[in-house]
């Protein structure tokens, strides 16, 4: 979907719960951005942001009264509060990025977990979180016997065994999504 201001587009992996969208609210959101040009990030309130840039030269991010963030390919993700102004300024160029959004609220809450893995072995999964999304950001990996082209993504949820396995190295972006507030990012 593009962007009002222009900016850029999103391809929106998921929404939750299903029926859900961002007019309208939402509890997480899983979404690639391609970004064309610098501008103010899109205010979400109530919402924590995490990003992680997939392509291009980078981002620098600014926010008031703190110091800038540059962020590229092959970084850690970054977290920020969606309610936080923030603008973007692209280093040399547009960018894709992934993000990830969780809805803030009192006593349980809403936790993601963004990260990049490579797949070169058979792995044994037994999800902890309520959902697990593995996104093939290059290569191809396969899951029970399902292959999982390049681009395409895998969605486990809890209580789902899965045998992940890659014949070549498969770079993944991994999102763990825990809806109640049970954190244990050693799972």
């Amino acid at each position: 979907m593009p962007w009002k201001n222009g900016g850029g587009t999103t391809t929106e992996i998921m929404i939750w719960p299903e029926n859900a969208d961002v007019g309208t609210g939402f509890e997480w959101r899983v979404s690639m951005a391609d970004v064309a040009t610098d501008g103010q990030f899109s205010a979400f309130p109530n919402y924590r942001r995490s990003l992680m840039v997939l392509a291009g030269n980078g981002l620098v991010l600014t926010t008031s009264g703190s110091p800038d963030i540059s962020i590229g390919p092959g970084d850690d993700a970054i977290e920020f509060n969606g309610a936080t102004p923030v603008s973007a300024r692209l280093i040399d160029g547009p960018v894709r990025d992934f993000n990830v959004m969780c809805r803030n609220r009192n006593g349980p809450y809403i936790y993601g977990w963004l990260r990049a893995e490579t797949l070169t072995r058979t792995t044994g999964l037994r999800l902890a979180a309520d959902f697990e999304l593995f996104y093939a950001l290059r290569g191809k990996f396969t899951a029970n016997g399902l292959t999982v082209d390049e681009g395409d993504t895998l969605v486990v949820t809890e209580g789902e065994t899965m045998d992940l396995s890659a014949t070549r190295e498969a770079e993944v972006i991994v999102v763990t999504i825990w809806n109640d507030g049970i954190v244990d990012a050693e799972t």
